[in-house]
């Protein structure tokens, strides 16, 4: 996550979740929260991208699949801090996208109404909501679930004496 516009080499906005990819190092699915005060990365994340990421007393280091170290971050105060303007690659970058899905912000609001998501949107309330087209007839899964009338226990024929 970043708060810094001027930290992506290209921010269009993007409808959809699918992520590009590019010749050299790229972290997707990267977020971009306005007043941000520092960026975060998902170790996780890289590398579930294939990147090597290897931690010792003082910085952590991340490899490509090739073994050339992409950055290496110098551990301050508990985190491991990059030096953005020091990189070892001048090609790393990042990529943006814009969650166009009703479904997302079905689930991020807390599974409201899509009736109660629509006047969010009508009086823009929400950023980001302006683009969408709302279907109001369609339930999700959990909220289903959550609608369902159970059945009462049945009824005992049996008198009992004790509590177990």
């Amino acid at each position: 996550m970043t708060g810094k516009e001027s930290r992506f080499q290209d921010l269009p906005p993007k409808k959809g979740g699918k992520d590009d990819k590019h010749p050299f190092m790229s972290i997707e699915c990267v977020l971009y929260v306005k007043r941000l005060k520092h960026n975060l990365l998902s170790i996780s994340q890289l590398c579930e991208s294939g990147y090597d990421v290897s931690f010792n007393k003082g910085e952590c280091i991340v490899k490509d699949y090739k073994g050339s170290i992409i950055f290496s971050a110098k551990r301050q105060n508990n985190l491991y801090k990059i030096d953005l303007a020091n990189l070892t690659n001048k090609n790393a970058t990042c990529l943006v996208s814009i969650s166009d899905d009703q479904w997302t912000w079905h689930k991020k609001l807390g599974h409201p109404s899509l009736r109660l998501i629509s006047k969010l949107k009508k009086h823009n309330l929400v950023r980001g909501l302006s683009i969408l087209v709302f279907k109001v007839d369609l339930l999700c899964d959990a909220c289903q679930k959550r609608k369902q009338i159970r059945g009462s226990f049945e009824s005992k024929h049996i008198v009992s004496t004790s509590r177990y």
